[in-house]
C-alpha cells in the first residue's frame, strides 16, 4: 500500500505515514433482555422522583403517570453522581413510542422531552436507561422529573401566591416573575372561599405589548393583545359554564400557554379560547424582551379601584377580605429556544449502531461484535497522523490519500473545516474508479451529511442528504468519522453513532479528500488521526 506523502501550493495535503498491522478480536456480547427493570415508580407532576442505572443487575427503570387528552407535558432527567448518560423513552397507554431523547443539546448528557400534548386517557409509561444499554460504559444517580408544559422550570414559580385584597379597594395584585416572550406555560388551581363575586386578570406585558386573559365568577371571560399604547390589536370574548364558580372548585386548574403567536386559555385539560396572531406581529413579539407576568384580583365592592383610590366621593368601608389563593401554581418555559435540531438535541441510537472505542483497534473490536465485519481482514494498514486540504476557487476538489484501491474497508478520522463560508464541504472519496465514479461523504459547519454513490458522475437514487444532530456544528468544530464499505453497503457513524447507511458498486478504489466551495473564498479543511483497516 502506498500513503500519499506531499505538499501541495494549491490543494494542500500534508500526510506524516506510520504503518501498523494488527488483529483484534473480542468475544460475542450477552444478548440485551427484551424487558429488563430494575424498578418501577410512580410519577407526578412537578415532583422530582430518583433512580439509579448500572450495568447490573438491570437495564431500565420504568415510571408511569396518568394522562389525558388536552395536558401538555414534559420531561427532565438530570444526572446526580456518575457518569450515567440517561436516556428517556415515552410511550402512549397503548404502548406506541410518542417521544424520546439522548442528548437535550450540545455539551450535555442529560435528556429531556419537551411539549408533549397527550391525546388518549390512561397510564403513559416512561422509560430510563443508560445509553447503549448493556454496552453503554456509563452509570450512576439521576432525578426525573414530570413538568406540566415545557421543560424549563424555575425554582421561583413553584411558589403559590396569595392575593390579599385592599379592606377599601378589593383589589390585590401580585408579580409572578419575568417568563420569555417566545413561549411560556402558566398553570394554578384556585382556593378563594367567602369570595362570591370576583374578577382575575393575567397580565403578560413588555414595554411593547400586553396580553391579558380576564375571567369572573359569572364565567365571562375576555382575551386581547394590546401594543404598548393600548390600542387592541386581538381580542375574544364570551362566557364558559366552566368558569363559574371556580375559586370554589379546588380541583380546577387553569392554564395558559403561548407559543408560535398563539394564546390558549385551557380549563381542565378543555380549551377556553385560543387567539392567533398574523405572522409578522407573532414574529416581532417573540423577538422583544422578556414579559412580566401578573396576576390581578378584583372583589366585589370598589370594581377596578386600585388601592387608595376613591371611586364615588368618599372612601369605601373597610370589608372583611379573606386571601385569594393560587395554589398550586407551576410557570415553565421553552428549553428549546428554536428546534431541538437547532439546539443539538440527539435522539435514542439503538446499541447496534453505537461505538464508543477511541483507538483504531477498539473500533474494529466493536464493529466485529456487532456484525459490521463478518470476515478476517489482514487488520489495520496504516496511520495518518494529520492532512488538509485547502483552495479558494469554487468547484469540487479532491486529492488523494492513499493510491492503492481497496474495496472492503474500515476507515476512520477526525473533520474540521478551519476557514471557509458555512457552506463549505469536507470529507473524503472511497472507492474512487474515477473522477465520475466513486462514493463520497461530506459534511457541512451547518450540521449538513453527504452520503453519496456516484456513477457516470450522477448521485444515484440512494443518495443521502440532511441535518445531522450527531455532528458538532460551527467552523472549527471537530468532528469523528468511521465508514464502514463491506461488500455492497457503506455505513456512517459519526461521533459514535450511525448516521446512515447506503448501497455502494462492489469495486476496489482508492481514498482521496474531499473539498466542496459554493462560493469564491479560501476554505481549508484539516484531517487527523486517519487510519484504514482493510479485509483485503
Amino acid at each position: 500500500m502506498k500513503l500519499a506523502q506531499r505538499a501541495w501550493q494549491r490543494l494542500g495535503l500534508f500526510c506524516a505515514v506510520t504503518t501498523a498491522v494488527a488483529t483484534l478480536s473480542m468475544g460475542a456480547a450477552a444478548p440485551l433482555p427484551s424487558n429488563a427493570q430494575s424498578s418501577t415508580g410512580q410519577l407526578a407532576p412537578f415532583q422530582a422522583v430518583s433512580g439509579e442505572l448500572a450495568p447490573s443487575p438491570g437495564l431500565a427503570d420504568e415510571w408511569q403517570f396518568p394522562g389525558a387528552p388536552g395536558q401538555m407535558i414534559s420531561l427532565v432527567a438530570q444526572t446526580t453522581s456518575g457518569d450515567l448518560d440517561p436516556v428517556l423513552e415515552l410511550y402512549g397507554p397503548s404502548g406506541d413510542l410518542l417521544a424520546a431523547n439522548d442528548n437535550a443539546s450540545f455539551g450535555t448528557t442529560d435528556a429531556r422531552i419537551e411539549g408533549v400534548w397527550l391525546n388518549d386517557t390512561g397510564l403513559y409509561r416512561v422509560r430510563v436507561y443508560r445509553e447503549g444499554l448493556q454496552r453503554g460504559p456509563t452509570a450512576g444517580t439521576y432525578i426525573l422529573t414530570l413538568l406540566r408544559g415545557y421543560a424549563n422550570w424555575p425554582a421561583a414559580s413553584a411558589q403559590d401566591q396569595n392575593l390579599t385584597p385592599d379592606p377599601r379597594s378589593g383589589w390585590a395584585a401580585q408579580e409572578l416573575g419575568s417568563l420569555p416572550a417566545n413561549g411560556f406555560f402558566v398553570t394554578s388551581g384556585f382556593q378563594g372561599p367567602g369570595h362570591e363575586d370576583y374578577e382575575l386578570s393575567w397580565e403578560f406585558n413588555n414595554d411593547t405589548f400586553k396580553w391579558r386573559f380576564w375571567h369572573n365568577q359569572m364565567g365571562t371571560w375576555a382575551l386581547s393583545l394590546t401594543d404598548a399604547e393600548g390600542n387592541r390589536i386581538a381580542r375574544q370574548q364570551g362566557r364558559a359554564e366552566a368558569l363559574r364558580g371556580l375559586a370554589a372548585a379546588p380541583d380546577a386548574r387553569l392554564s395558559l400557554h403561548y407559543n408560535l403567536g398563539t394564546l390558549t386559555a385551557i380549563l381542565n385539560q378543555q380549551p377556553i379560547v385560543s387567539v392567533q396572531i398574523p405572522t409578522e406581529i407573532a414574529a416581532t413579539i417573540d423577538a422583544q424582551e422578556d414579559l412580566m407576568a401578573t396576576v390581578s384580583l378584583q372583589i366585589a365592592g370598589n370594581q377596578g379601584a386600585p388601592p387608595g383610590v376613591d371611586i364615588d366621593g368618599s372612601d369605601a368601608p373597610p370589608g372583611n377580605n379573606p386571601p385569594f389563593s393560587l395554589s398550586p401554581l407551576y410557570i415553565t418555559t421553552p428549553f428549546y429556544a428554536e428546534s431541538p435540531l437547532d439546539s443539538g438535541a440527539v435522539g435514542p441510537t439503538p446499541p447496534s449502531g453505537r461505538l464508543y472505542g477511541e483507538t483504531s483497534e477498539e473500533t474494529i473490536g466493536e464493529l466485529r461484535t456487532l456484525g459490521y465485519i463478518s470476515r478476517p481482514g489482514t487488520g489495520i494498514q496504516g496511520e495518518i497522523s494529520e492532512g488538509f486540504i485547502l483552495n479558494d476557487v469554487a468547484g469540487y476538489w479532491s486529492l488523494t490519500l492513499i493510491q492503492r484501491p481497496f474495496q472492503d474497508i474500515v476507515l476512520g478520522f477526525t473533520a474540521s473545516v478551519l476557514q471557509g463560508p458555512p457552506e463549505t464541504a469536507c470529507g473524503v472519496l472511497f472507492r474512487q474508479l474515477s473522477a465520475s465514479d466513486f462514493a463520497t461523504m461530506l459534511f457541512t459547519p451547518q450540521q449538513g451529511i453527504y452520503f453519496y454513490q456516484y456513477q457516470g458522475g450522477v448521485p444515484t437514487e440512494t443518495q443521502i442528504a440532511r441535518f445531522s444532530p450527531s455532528l458538532l456544528p460551527g467552523v472549527g468544530s471537530t468532528n469523528r468519522f468511521v465508514i464502514v464499505a463491506m461488500g455492497d453497503t457503506a455505513h456512517l457513524f459519526i461521533n459514535g453513532r450511525l448516521e446512515a447507511s447506503m448501497p455502494v458498486a462492489t469495486a476496489a478504489g482508492s481514498i482521496a479528500s474531499h473539498l466542496v466551495i459554493r462560493e469564491p473564498g479560501r476554505a481549508y479543511c484539516q484531517f487527523q488521526d486517519i487510519w484504514l483497516w482493510s479485509a483485503d
